[in-house]
């Protein structure tokens, strides 16, 4: 059985944002990485671009795939959900 190509899409896209949720918290970043999410989300088409002026953070979580990371972060619905998965990390801290 293979998966649906938009399947493994979401698959990898939940793995991404899970590393991102998981590196901002376990490095204490909780705070400023939501402000800058939550203040990122109205523009998050030129957000990513911005985000991507910080590619030595990216790279820094990423390693050399953060490339796929910029995808993700150009749907608004996405930079909720690392949003929410940080909240739900720092609540179980």
């Amino acid at each position: 059985m293979t998966l649906k190509p938009e399947k493994t899409k979401e698959k990898r896209e939940e793995e991404l944002i899970n590393k991102a949720a998981e590196t901002i918290v376990k490095y204490g970043m909780s705070t400023p990485a939501i402000l800058f999410l939550e203040a990122a989300k109205p523009l998050s088409v030129i957000g990513s671009a911005l985000i991507m002026q910080f590619t030595g953070a990216f790279k820094w979580i990423f390693g050399s795939g953060y490339d796929e990371f910029i995808p993700v972060i150009e749907k608004r619905e996405n930079l909720e959900r690392i949003i929410k998965r940080i909240e739900e990390l720092e609540s179980t801290r």
